[in-house]
């Protein structure tokens, strides 16, 4: 206790006297001066007996009793741990042994002189409290001071001469920020008046936290000290207010498990409450494999993944290979977190086709099926199939050339009905009459070769033109699919800016054509490159490159308005450039079983593609938060293809660059995301 002013010297056996402890060994003496209804306690140590405290509160002897006798080697010390304020307690003698021998029984002579201490006022001024505020203050941390009004003030207690003070703020005002200045002293010898508490104009600083994952936390700064450490998303404060006029600085000391969040709005000067700081939490993306594009390996996948019952996927690259035309590629579990990839087949830009852009997908047997947006015996082209050899390998057969111009460029992937019918559209090759695409069927014509017919042409007018995305196929058999030309034109597209449309069987082996939408370029967006998912109510969802309320396109669903047709509604508009949101969303849509929407954008969040869900608000709409922007650095960049997700609810997708820097801008990647 400061200011006890006792005698802590040590004392060694040797000397004799009995204070009646029996045959327990201990200390005694005699405690004088103490005043009436004072206290003092004692701390009693050796070097070989142990020892303990001893409270007295009466004047005349006392005793110790120790658990184990003492010898002639055994050192003591005697010291005042505590006494009662105003009183100032002293060790005066530390006693000698009782016998002189190796078996020491008692320890006498102690003497403990106590008397009345000469005590000392603490305090000082306050200023700039606001009228209706209170303070709180506090000295040595315990003896706690309300005030409510500016001026002088004393702490309750009295400090001993020669003791030491420290006062702080314990509870700060509102809206304010008190300081305190000379609060700090020792060797008291007079009172204290000179400590100076001053309050001034200040206020909180806030924001919002979105995206942490359930279980997680992480602890923010401002101004490199103030700490806040969050576990659920929503608003925040942090403890301790900024003066008017001075900066802050919120960043992140501490980043989640598995996550990374980024800080907007956080540096500034206060002039008002802060509550903008918005701080966004995505999930860190896992590397499934880096395309290297040299020595056989692919680069540049546009397409997705397809997964098999073994937990195998599959996939193509637009480059690399043996021949530099693209791949088809496996990447197999390895058993311990991570991915194998194996060439599964290299195209060679002859007759087996080359650059596919498109996906795959896998029948029951195990067998491959895809489409090169080149190649082929016309070069327009190929449908092509990939069958299991029962080594562990493929055989490539190419199921139909696409002949023409017009008719050829299958940018987007296959679907298969039960009789093993394939379906699918070719985009053409430009904007022009003589190019703009097909959708198409090829049959099985029992012999292992496949029968292709045209389902329908598109014209370029508001049928719809230039088809990049696959389709869809109802219980009913009709088609379903978009076309990100024909239709409207507006300024913002002056080819079309894109249609849904339904291929409906017309009960004589052919299709008809209906437009479910058109796009106008304006808030509803423009130039769908996506294909379209649909739920159990008949809706269908997808996803336009452009347009929408920023013109960075959007997520739209079109619902049947109950008289045969549908009506569009906009689920998000991304917001683009300067913002963590992405840009560009060229794929389709996920759903998951809670009806979340998943997807990707080729632009935006810093840059370089984001992944983004979109979840039900409850009210008809929808919430966007980015799960992850891309870096460009070794996660990847610029992922043009769709996601697809496995029974965990993990997503997997494909970047057309970053990851290995070989290629220029980057090989591209295959990862996963865990939410």
């Amino acid at each position: 206790m400061p200011g006890c002013g006792s005698s802590n010297s040590s004392g060694t056996s040797g000397g004799g006297g009995n204070c009646s402890l029996g045959l327990n060994p201990g200390f005694c003496g005699t405690l004088t001066g103490l005043p009436s209804g004072g206290s003092v306690t004692l701390t009693f140590s050796t070097s070989d007996a142990g020892g303990g405290n001893l409270t007295l509160s009466a004047n005349g002897p006392f005793a110790y009793m120790l658990s184990t006798q003492v010898d002639s080697s055994t050192t003591w010390n005697i010291s005042v741990a505590a006494e009662t304020p105003g009183t100032s307690c002293n060790v005066t003698n530390q006693g000698s042994n009782g016998s002189g021998g190796v078996r020491v029984q008692e320890i006498t002579g102690v003497a403990v002189s106590c008397s009345t201490a000469t005590t000392f006022t603490i305090g000082g001024t306050l200023s700039g409290l606001n009228s209706g505020a209170q303070i709180t203050l506090a000295d040595n941390s315990s003896d706690l001071l309300t005030l409510s009004a500016n001026g002088n003030f004393t702490f309750h207690a009295s400090v001993n001469q020669g003791g030491g003070y420290g006062v702080t703020v314990s509870s700060q005002p509102t809206d304010e920020l008190c300081t305190v200045s000379q609060g700090v002293g020792s060797n008291v010898t007079a009172n204290i008046t000179s400590v100076a508490v001053t309050c001034s104009a200040a206020f909180p600083i806030g924001g919002t936290l979105t995206g942490l994952s359930s279980g997680a936390m992480i602890t923010l700064e401002d101004n490199g000290g103030d700490s806040l450490a969050l576990s659920s998303n929503g608003g925040f404060t942090f403890p301790t207010p900024i003066l008017q006029g001075d900066t802050y600085n919120v960043t992140v000391a501490i980043q989640p498990a598995n996550q990374f969040c980024s800080v907007t709005g956080g540096v500034g000067t206060v002039s008002g409450v802060v509550s903008g700081v918005q701080v966004a939490c995505v999930i860190v993306e896992q590397l499934l494999y880096s395309f290297t594009g040299s020595g056989g390996d692919g680069a540049s996948p546009h397409a997705g993944l397809v997964m098999d019952t073994a937990g195998n996927f599959y996939g193509t690259t637009a480059n690399g290979g043996s021949n530099n035309f693209g791949t088809v590629f496996k990447l197999a579990p390895n058993g311990s977190g991570g991915y194998v990839e194996s060439i599964v087949y290299a195209f060679a830009s002859g007759t087996d086709g080359d650059t596919p852009e498109a996906g795959l997908i896998i029948d029951s047997a195990g067998n491959l099926f895809g489409t090169t947006s080149g190649g082929g015996s016309d070069s327009f082209g190929t449908v092509f199939k990939l069958a299991p050899n029962g080594s562990g390998g493929f055989v490539e057969s190419v199921l139909y050339s696409f002949p023409d111009l017009n008719s050829g460029g299958p940018f987007a992937g296959l679907i298969i009905d039960n009789a093993g019918n394939l379906y699918g559209t070719t985009g053409g090759y430009s904007t022009g009459s003589s190019s703009l695409g097909v959708a198409f069927k090829l049959a099985p014509s029992g012999s292992g070769s496949y029968t292709e017919s045209v389902l329908y042409a598109f014209t370029g007018g508001s049928d719809g033109a230039n088809s990049r995305a696959g389709l869809i196929m109802d219980s009913a058999g009709n088609l379903y699919g978009t076309t990100s030309g024909g239709g409207n034109s507006s300024i913002n597209c002056n080819n079309g800016c894109g249609v849904v449309f339904k291929l409906a069987p017309d009960g004589s082996g052919g299709y008809t054509e209906s437009v479910l939408y058109s796009f106008t370029g304006g808030n509803d967006g423009s130039i769908p490159e996506g294909g379209l998912i649909t739920d159990s109510a008949g809706n269908f969802y997808g996803t336009t490159a452009e347009g929408g309320s920023s013109a960075n396109g959007t997520a739209f669903k079109l619902a049947p308005n109950g008289s045969g047709g549908y009506t569009e509604s906009v689920l998000y508009s991304f917001q683009g450039l300067g913002t963590a949101d992405g840009s560009g969303p060229a794929a389709g849509l996920l759903m998951d079983s809670a009806s979340n929407l998943y997807g990707t954008t080729l632009l935006g969040g810093v840059g370089n593609g984001t992944v983004f869900k979109l979840a039900p608000n409850g009210s008809g709409g929808y919430v966007e938060s980015i799960l992850h922007a891309f870096s460009a650095s070794t996660d990847g960049a610029s992922p043009q293809a769709g996601l697809i997700t496995d029974s965990s609810g993990k997503l997997y997708g494909t970047t057309t660059a970053g990851g290995n820097q070989s290629c220029t801008n980057g090989c591209g990647t295959a990862f996963e995301i865990t939410q």
